[in-house]
């Protein structure tokens, strides 16, 4: 079975291919909050109760740490030539618990709205 989330991509392969296929949402909503806080971890730099920023941005730079007002911001630039990027658990703990979310990332969006 094959599932798309754009419904263009499904019109143009319904009749190419002969299996099963799907037309629904991004599978980022196909799960509850819960389900996805059963999955998130908390980062090890994370200070127990602080309150920080988190930005994530799909772009080819290096990762930083900016202080603005004692609040600390963790800045992510996901792209595969980085080999600090946040891991997914990590993505999760992040997104869900920050004061302050920005992104360019459709995940980040996505996991935004959820949280």
């Amino acid at each position: 079975m094959l599932s798309f989330r754009e419904k263009s991509s499904y019109d143009g392969m319904k009749n190419a291919i002969k299996t099963r296929l799907t037309y629904n949402i991004d599978p980022v909503f196909l799960l509850s909050v819960d389900e996805w806080m059963s999955i998130a971890r908390k980062p090890s730099f994370i200070k127990e109760n602080e309150v920080f920023d988190f930005s994530y941005f799909v772009k080819n730079e290096k990762n930083a740490i900016k202080t603005n007002n004692g609040i600390r911001e963790f800045i992510y630039y996901g792209n595969s030539n980085n080999v600090d990027n946040v891991p997914p658990d990590e993505f999760l703990w992040l997104v869900s618990h920050c004061r302050k979310l920005k992104t360019t990332s459709f995940h980040g969006v996505a996991f935004g709205v959820i949280f």
